[in-house]
């Protein structure tokens, strides 16, 4: 079985993303459903990266991006189940690095 982590991204506009990262034995994949607007999935790294950092910062960036389109930045992150993959202090310092202060719980 994959291990995951599921994160849920609350928008300033109330949209809400469902997110996961996937440890997939030695890579990292991250994809996301900003289901309010979109109703799609989107993995937003052509492929599977080395380390989980790195594919949570490409998932942020993304969120940022489709974000803007709707102006609406994000306000907060959740972890629901665990944080078996990225620490919530390593999700405060990746969305520090993009000048974000969201809430991560």
């Amino acid at each position: 079985m994959t291990p995951i982590q599921e994160i849920r991204i609350v928008m300033s506009n109330g949209d809400v993303v469902d997110a996961l990262l996937h440890d997939l034995g030695g890579s990292f994949r991250a994809d996301f459903d900003y289901r309010n607007k979109i109703g799609q999935k989107f993995d937003p790294h052509a492929g599977p990266v080395t380390d989980v950092q790195t594919a949570f910062g490409h998932m942020i960036a993304t969120i940022e991006g489709v974000g803007a389109i709707f102006q609406a930045s994000i306000t907060s992150v959740h972890n629901p189940n665990n944080t078996e993959l990225l620490s919530l202090s390593d999700q405060v310092r990746i969305l520090g690095s993009r000048d974000i202060t969201a809430q991560v719980t």
